[in-house]
This record gives structure tokens, sequence and C-alpha cells, in this order.
């Protein structure tokens, strides 16, 4: 029976669902298939019918915690559990580089997508570079869980390696968010953070831990006779007091007894089992084990994945793919990851002590293993995986190279998390060897509107003194002096110096070149020189269209249109403006800083032309990516809110708003005071708008600190917890929730919401998620903002 909140859901979204039908799966990046099916199950595996009962039994819970150490079966229980349950199962399998909010969702929504397709719009957030996906894609995902004609069932498989704060509520948004009979499993080695205090006080929770999964007398002789190994019954209960019932200890006693020569009718010593005292079994299995093989185990350790041809390139040898299958059939703690075994992983516990016994043994050879994993894996088109065995290997080279070649494109594709995660792996120090790398780290910081970081990474940049002999002269320098021509740090004249060298350095083919040619274009209007700038800007834009780039192109038909608006031709600027916004709406580059001069000049023009409704639309979204604004590119930001404090006066008679946005700029000019003409563009305008009379504050006067907490305002999160997001004290996101209530004329969080989604600043989507998350966004006073926190 379909669940009736699906329609309601789905609704709130503005989505058409229709069951069995959805769009292609399509993702900003590759996806690794073998996260996206649980591992597949070996013949001969303890039978854990009793829990498996309890699982079936609490179907009303909302969530499901399996959290115990390695070796409890965590991963075996849940398949055993998929294959008894009528509901269908979408798993995810997690693992570090999955603390990116992009990446998390793009994960659960092919998942979930699996089973039952999801509205278009979801994919179209996934691949839009900077959309608010934590915050939206858990509606779009619930919205199409409750149409699939029975409840379904999600494991996230692995949950301790989620420590992002933005995964973790996403995560919990979900939860809030499933419909009847569904139900959200997280199993791992803890649980990261999430509130399983706050489910289990709701009755929302069923829970599995060490007690629950340690095995009883009755499994531990089921799993040794399947070893092999015969025990009296008082030696297999002294065996489980010992190991406590651990299953992954139980199992590799069993093949510590097999691999010793012994009377069978002797007595086993099990004095020798107290895993707590010493090492033994972790010897003992592995002298128990041949000398190639226990070679070709330790030194494949360093993989998280295997498959033959990884393997042979690893080794440096020939045959790797038969002997995985021999270790598989040995039971040799070696797990298939898909039905047809071309990919495997060693339990977690086994590769713990296969890279001790690595470190112990051949400790020298460690670092030329991850050099040939990384070697193969970028020639087989998997660069970020190689990533990791670079900085294993200690090659920092290596590293930048790669983490150089992928920065820009994995950023551009909203996977800012990611990149910071690269690029946070190198120090201060080493990206001052670096300099083109550093020169990409601080424009990620310049356009992600963090100043500080800017400033930091581009004085690396400016202190490098590495150059490459095998790499062309210059060609490190000119991501350097794009840099320091965008953020405009000495004015002008420095800008435009800066940006006419990098032109000069940079091939007719290259992305920077476009950069660069908009760089220097914008020196000159910076400079009273329109004339010149405009011809630049044509030349930016014809670069940007031979090296297929959008972003340049946006501000470039943007910049020219505003330079003819100035000239009084309206006709011109409209030609401009529209084939701006349409690049951009084609690119999906909405929610990039360098596209709000875009937005600006469509608005400006949608007034002229009397299209008032859609002036207001282009300028909500401009209030959206306001914040991003800085003296990082100070230049553009104060151009932008210039011309938004013009517009606010002249054409929406606000000056509220314009003295909200002209306190904004001169700001950043107290930071860059040279900033040539539009320095007396704002003082002349800041003495116009000083003459009007004030007016009452409205959506216009949202400050970037308030912008910044609106998005907080759908979630399940207390104003106590937003602050610990925010980086600032509970009194103040009080304060702040107060004020922004009465900008937008409501006095409760849901209302907040609803009127933010009426006016463009949120995503509809969270208008479900305002409605649907139990206990979340409260109808209280403006003057009890919160009264959870009170």
């Amino acid at each position: 029976m379909r669940d009736t909140r699906a329609d309601d859901l789905a609704a709130r979204l503005g989505m058409t669902l229709i069951d069995g039908q959805g769009p292609a799966n399509r993702t900003a990046f590759p996806l690794v298939e073998t996260k996206l099916a649980p591992p597949h199950q070996r013949t001969g595996i303890v039978p854990r019918s009793v829990l498996v009962d309890r699982l079936l039994a609490a179907r009303s819970s909302r969530v499901a915690a399996l959290i115990a150490p390695a070796g409890y079966g965590k991963t075996t229980l849940l398949s055993q559990w998929a294959s008894r349950d009528e509901r269908p199962f979408a798993w995810v399998s997690l693992e570090e580089r999955d603390n990116d909010p992009l990446v998390l969702m793009t994960y659960l929504a092919s998942a979930i997508d699996r089973l039952q397709p999801l509205d278009a719009r979801a994919f179209e957030l996934l691949t839009t570079p900077g959309a608010p996906v934590a915050s939206v894609i858990p509606a779009y995902i619930a919205a199409a869980w409750s149409v699939v004609a029975r409840p379904i069932v999600l494991v996230l498989d692995d949950v301790h390696a989620l420590h992002e704060v933005v995964c973790l509520d996403a995560i919990v948004t979900l939860a809030d968010l499933l419909p009847a009979g569904s139900e959200l499993v997280v199993a791992g080695r803890g649980h990261s953070g999430l509130p399983l205090g706050r489910w289990r006080s709701r009755g929302e929770l069923f829970e599995l831990g060490v007690d629950e999964l340690a095995f009883s007398a009755h499994e531990a002789d089921w799993l040794l006779r399947g070893a092999g190994v015969e025990l009296a019954a008082p030696e297999v209960l002294e065996l489980v007091r010992r190991t406590e019932g651990w299953p992954a200890g139980l199992y590799l006693t069993a093949l510590s007894i097999r691999s010793a020569d012994r009377d069978p009718e002797a007595p086993i010593d099990l004095s020798a089992t107290d895993w707590f005292v010493d090492e033994y079994l972790r010897t003992e299995l592995l002298e128990g084990v041949p000398a190639a093989d226990r070679i070709f185990l330790t030194r494949t350790s360093v993989l998280s994945e295997l498959n033959g041809q990884l393997c042979d390139a690893v080794l440096d040898g020939r045959g790797s793919q038969p002997r995985l299958e021999a270790f598989e059939r040995a039971n040799l703690f070696v797990i298939p990851l898909d039905r047809h075994r071309q990919s495997y992983r060693y339990h977690s516990l086994f590769r713990d002590l296969l890279v001790a016994e690595l470190s112990r043994s051949e400790p020298e050879l460690i670092p030329d293993l991850h050099r040939r994993a990384a070697a193969w894996l970028e020639a087989n088109g998997n660069a970020e995986a190689a990533i990791d065995h670079l900085f294993a290997a200690g090659d920092v080279d290596g590293a930048a190279r790669v983490v150089g070649s992928l920065v820009l494109r994995a950023w551009y594709g909203g996977r800012d998390a990611t990149v910071r995660g690269w690029l946070g792996r190198f120090t201060d120090g080493q990206l001052a060897q670096y300099g083109a790398l550093a020169a990409q780290a601080a424009w990620v910081a310049v356009l992600s509107g963090d100043p500080t970081t800017a400033d930091r990474l581009a004085d690396a940049a400016e202190r490098s003194s590495r150059r490459d002999e095998a790499t062309p002269a210059g060609s490190d320098e000119f991501p350097a002096l794009t840099l320091r021509a965008v953020m405009c740090r000495t004015g002008p004249l420095d800008m435009l110096a800066a940006a006419e060298r990098a032109v000069d350095l940079i091939p007719t083919w290259d992305l920077w070149r476009a950069n660069a040619l908009l760089m220097a274009a914008s020196a000159h209007l910076l400079l009273g020189q329109e004339d010149h700038a405009d011809e630049l800007f044509r030349q930016a834009d014809d670069a940007s269209v031979q090296a297929g780039a959008a972003g340049p192109r946006i501000l470039a038909l943007a910049e020219r249109a505003l330079i003819v608006i100035g000239r009084g031709d309206w006709s011109a600027a409209e030609a401009f403006a529209e084939a701006s916004l349409a690049i951009l709406r084609e690119a999906r580059f909405g929610h990039y800083t360098t596209s709000l001069l875009a937005l600006i000049v469509g608005a400006r023009i949608a007034l002229h032309q009397g299209r008032t409704a859609d002036a207001r639309a282009l300028l909500a979204r401009c209030q959206v990516l306001r914040p991003a604004l800085s003296y990082a590119l100070p230049w553009l930001s104060v151009q932008c809110l210039v011309e938004l404090a013009r517009i606010y006066v002249l054409a929406d008679a606000d000056p509220a708003g314009a003295r909200t946005v002209l306190a904004e700029a001169n700001a950043i000019v107290a930071r860059r005071p040279d900033l040539g003409v539009l320095n007396g563009r704002l003082e002349d305008l800041q003495r116009h708008v000083d003459s009007i009379p004030r007016g009452d504050p409205g959506v216009s006067t949202l400050t970037g600190a308030e912008m910044r907490l609106l998005p907080y305002l759908p979630t399940h999160l207390s104003f106590r917890e937003i602050a610990d997001r925010l980086f600032v004290s509970h009194n103040t996101v009080k304060t702040q929730a107060i004020s922004t209530y009465g900008k937008l004329g409501v006095s409760s969080r849901t209302d907040a919401v609803r009127r933010a989604v009426e006016l463009g600043l949120l995503d509809q989507g969270v208008l479900a998620i305002a409605h649907t998350v139990p206990g979340g966004p409260r109808s209280t006073p403006a003057g009890d903002a919160d009264r959870t926190d009170v």
C-alpha cells in the first residue's frame, strides 16, 4: 500500500513521482560499484537466526544500530538479515572519502535510485556545483522512498568512517524523514556522533552491541566445526569464556589449532588464547601460512581493495587473481566484494594484523609498495585513490602533482570538502614548495569566501621558489600570477601587471588564460579604461569558449552588459545579459560567487523592462550568494555590492537594503583600500543613500551572518547545535534568528522557513524537511526563538 506521506512530500518538493520510472543515474564523479552492494556471503557462515529474528521483529524502529569493534560479524549479520527480510535493501559501504556532503549524498541517492528512481531534480542538484545537497537531497530521497510499494531498508556500513558534521546532519535528517515501515541501519565500530540517545529516548532505536553480537557456545561450536576443528563441549565453553565470544578471535583460534601439529586425541592447551595478554594467535596464524602466501598477504595489505591486476602491479609479479580466489576458498579472511569475484578486501582485523607484520618484517619495502599501487591506480583512471598511496609512500612531489591535476576539477564539481581534505594534508611549508598547487588552493579559498586562508596560501604561492626542470619555463608561475591579479591586494596597477605577465605565459588553450584575460580586463575597468576593458572581456569570452570554460564567460558577458548599460545601450546589454544567464543555467553555475554579477545585471535589466517579479527572484538568488563576498576577491565583491545598492536605491526604493550592502562594501575597502574608480563610485553612492530617509528593514537587509544561519533553520538542529556548527555562541544564534524573523515578517522558525522558500532564499526541498522532521522547526514566538534552548 502506498504511503500517503509520499504525495504530501512530493507536493512540497514540487516533484512528480511515478512508480517504477525515473531519470538516468547521473553523478558528478564515477561511483565505486562495490560500495553499493553487500559483500558476497561465503558458504559455511554461522547462521545468526536469533539475531535476525530480533531484527525482523523490530521493524517499527526508525533506526537500527549495530555498534561493536572489528570482528563481531556486523556486516555478515546484515547480509543474513537482508536475505530473510521481505523489504528490499539499499546498501552503502562507507569510507573516509565519503566525508564530503556531495559524495555521501550521491551514494545515498544512487543506492535508493536503484530501488526506486529519484526525481530528476535530485540528480540535477547532485551535479550542480555548490548546491545545498546536504540540506535538500534527504527530502528527495525520502520522497522517492515513500513511493515504493513496500518499505525499504537503507544500510550504512562502517558508519564510524564518517566524522564530517554536515554529513552526519544529513543522515539524521534522512532518518527523521523515513516513511512508516522503512528503516535506516547504521553499523560500525562507533556511531560517529549520531544522536543515538535522542532516537533511543523517542523509542525509535533498536540496538545490538558487543553483548548481543558475541557468539554463544552453540555458535562457537558451529564456527569451529566449519573451520575443521572439533572440540569437546567444555573446551568450547572455555574458549568462548577466554575470547568473550568474539567471533574473530574464535575463528583465528580455529585456524591456529587447525594448522598446528598436534595429537587429535590430546587435550588442547587454551592458555595461549588470552587475547588480552599476548599476540600468540597472530603469530600462529601467519606462521601456519606458507612463506610465499605470507609474503603475498603482507605486501598486499597496503591495499584497501584488491584485484588481480593491482596486486600483480604491487608485487611486480603475476598470478594474483587465482591466489585471491584460493585464499577465499580457504576462508582466510579474504572477502569478495562482487559476485564475479573480481574485487576483494581483507577483513579489517586481518588486514591490521598483516600491516603490523609488514611493518615488522619489511618496513623498507612499504614506500615502494605504495608507489606501485599509486602508479597502477593513476594509469587505470583512479588518480584520486592514488593520492592516499602517494602520501603513504612519502612521495609529496607525486601527491602534489596528482592533487594539482584534480583540485580545480573536483572543486568546480562541488566536492569542496574533498578538496579541503586533499589540501589539508600538505603543510604550509610543503605548499610553499609547489607554487602552482598553492595558487590553486588559494584560488579555491578565494571563491569559497575564505579570505584568511586565501591570504595565507597566496603568501605561500608567492614565496615558492620551486622550478621543475622537466616542466616548461613559467608554467608553474602563471597560476600564482593569475591569483595575484584576482586578489588585487596592492591595487589595480599591480593587478594589471600580474595579469598581463600571466597572459604572456599561458598557452592559448589553457583555462588559466581565460581567467588571466578576465583579470586584465577587470584591472583596466578599475583604472577607468572601459574601452580597453571591453575588448579584453571579449577576448576572455573567446578564450573561455576555446577552453570549454563556463565560469569566465559568465562574468565576462555580465561585465560587458554593465559597460553598455553605462553607455545607454540597453538592447546590447539585454543580449549580453541573456547570454550570460543562459550559460549560467546550462553549466549550473548558479551557486558560484563569480556568477553573482550576472544575476545582478539580469535583475537590473528585468527592472528596466518592468519585469518586477523576475527581478525580485534574481535578487533573492543574489542574497544567497552574497555571504561569500569578501576582501579575498575585493574588486568583484565591491562591484557587486555597489550594483546591488544601486538597484535597491534607484529601482526598488529600498534604502535600508542599500545601507546594508554598502556597509559590507566599506568593510572590504577598509582592508583593500585601492580599488581604482570603484572607490569613488562607492563614496558617491554612500553619500546619496545617506541623504535618503531610513526605511524599515526588510529581506534585503539580511546580513551575511543571518544568511549563513538561514539554511540551518529547516533542520533538526537546535540553536545550541547550530551555534556549534557556526562557531558562535548560543546567544548569538538566538539574536540572529530573532532578527531574521523580523526582517522576514514572521514570528516563528517554521514560518521563517516557509517565507524564505517563498522568496527564493531557500530551496523548496527544505520546506518538506521543515514539515516532516519530528521535533524540528518549532512554531515559537520570536522572543522565545527555540524553547529547547531556553
